[in-house]
């Protein structure tokens, strides 16, 4: 999307639970699966493009992951009020996943948040 290469912009997925993904889009859930460890919360991906996943007990690891993407960005000139956080929340996802992602985003010093949307089918 592109969003997700936008310069500045450090995209976090919010997932439902599986059983919730599944019952509404089983495509979702086997992309999910083949993705992310069982317990994933939060999907991230690096450099690479390879996926991470983080569940709910690592915020840590979140707001690090963040931090080091906010660094690097701002090791290639972006100036750090032009870097946002894209949260991708799924309509399912409970709001304290999103809500924890954003926590991540202030204490790795982004203030800036999109939140995505898909448009009405």
């Amino acid at each position: 999307s592109e969003m997700k290469d936008a310069n500045g912009c450090i995209v976090v997925n919010v997932f439902a639970d599986p059983e919730v993904m599944g019952a509404k889009n089983a495509k979702a859930l086997e992309k999910y699966n083949k993705a992310y460890a069982p317990g994933t919360v939060w999907g991230v991906a690096d450099a690479s493009g390879a996926s991470i996943g983080y569940n709910s007990g690592q915020v840590q690891e979140l707001t690090d992951f963040i931090t080091k993407q906010r660094e690097s960005m701002e090791s290639k000139g972006i100036k750090p009020e032009m870097i946002r956080l894209y949260l991708r929340g799924d309509a399912d996802a409970p709001w304290d996943r999103s809500s924890g992602a954003i926590r991540a985003a202030a204490a790795a010093g982004v203030s800036n948040i999109v939140f995505g949307t898909l448009p009405a089918k």
